[in-house]
């Protein structure tokens, strides 16, 4: 479960949120570009601390040492610039002790695996990095507009995952425009 009850920005308030978010639900959180979408889940994260009040998972401060890994993050893909995908998913799989066997036949990155990422589309690389992101387990997961660069039947594959991941126990919350994804969602926070 999250708790809020804060003011988010960076140095200036962007908005404020008092809301419960429970276990096993897919939330959306939509509004207009520069709304703070991408604040909020940053300060929910735990790399911005609120202007005022608190964010608590299970009672925890993302932001401590005892909230650490409480929460994934997944925006912008970020690879290790000098590996191919292949090598970058077998190095995850050894520190993350995942067999990435069958995610990578769901999200068919076979083919791209000899690939280094920059030579990959955009859409490759987000479904990719989706592919790695939504593998690892946490409490909360928090992803800003995944949906980027994803034709319709990656987006059904992905809205997927996320009702998957909510099923199983996680809170997961998307900053998000498509109405897909929102029409997917249990609850819908808007912050225009």
């Amino acid at each position: 479960m999250i708790s809020i009850n804060c003011t988010f920005g960076h140095s200036e308030p962007l908005g404020s949120l008092v809301r419960t978010f429970s276990t096993s639900g897919l939330y959306g959180i939509t509004g207009p570009n520069g709304s703070g979408k991408s604040t909020l889940l940053d300060t929910i994260a735990g790399e911005i601390e609120p202007l005022e009040g608190e964010v608590k998972i299970s009672n925890q401060d993302p932001a401590s040492s005892a909230g650490a890994g409480s929460v994934i993050k997944i925006s912008e893909p970020i690879f290790y610039p000098d590996l191919t995908l292949g090598e970058h998913i077998q190095l995850l799989s050894k520190a993350a002790h995942f067999d990435f066997s069958a995610t990578i036949e769901q999200w068919h990155l076979g083919p791209l695996l000899s690939q280094p990422p920059n030579r990959l589309s955009s859409g490759q690389r987000q479904r990719a990095f989706l592919a790695t992101q939504l593998l690892l387990s946490s409490k909360v997961i928090v992803l800003d507009e995944p949906e980027r660069h994803l034709d319709e039947n990656w987006l059904s594959i992905l809205i997927s995952e996320l009702k998957s991941k909510a099923n199983s126990g996680a809170v997961v919350l998307v900053a998000t425009h498509s109405t897909s994804i929102l029409d997917a969602c249990n609850e819908t926070v808007n912050l225009g």
